[in-house]
């Protein structure tokens, strides 16, 4: 399918004609899941830190028997 006849994205119209996959979802390309990835991963306050992500793993991890 040449990118010419792909409906854009952004057309509100576009939405409702994109295939149905299983249980009735459309389905998304792979741009627009990375694009509602990172949308909702900023809405929830989500951080690309690395410094930041090892604060909250070390807030939810278990220590290892034997270390305090």
């Amino acid at each position: 399918m040449d990118r010419s006849s792909k409906k854009k994205l952004d057309d509100p119209d576009a939405t409702h004609s994109m295939p149905k996959g299983k249980l009735g979802a459309e389905k998304l390309t792979p741009e627009e899941q990375k694009r509602r990835f990172i949308e909702a991963a900023r809405e929830a306050g989500c951080s690309e830190d690395e410094a930041d992500f090892d604060s909250a793993l070390k807030q939810i991890l278990k220590p290892k028997q034997g270390q305090s």
